[in-house]
């Protein structure tokens, strides 16, 4: 996925501290076309989508060690 000419993420200023870089973006949101806040759109879409589920695996391998523990301190205790 990468940057096209005029993406909103290519031409965001990461240098700013976050109240400019916020009203920066806000200006150059206004002179993009429908067409790339579109493509923009869906792009943040696809990573907000991969993100939630990246966090539903950590989540469900921390219960899964979670729920193992006892079993091994009972095992460990038997020795």
């Amino acid at each position: 996925m990468s940057a096209a000419p005029g993406n909103v993420e290519q031409e965001f200023d990461r240098t700013c501290p976050a109240g400019e870089g916020l009203i920066m973006r806000e200006s150059e949101l206004a002179v993009i076309g429908d067409a790339e806040l579109v493509e923009e759109l869906s792009m943040l879409t696809t990573q907000t989508a991969r993100m939630r589920a990246r966090m539903v695996d950590i989540m469900t391998e921390l219960e899964r060690r979670r729920c193992a523990r006892p079993a091994q301190h009972a095992a460990s205790a038997r020795r």
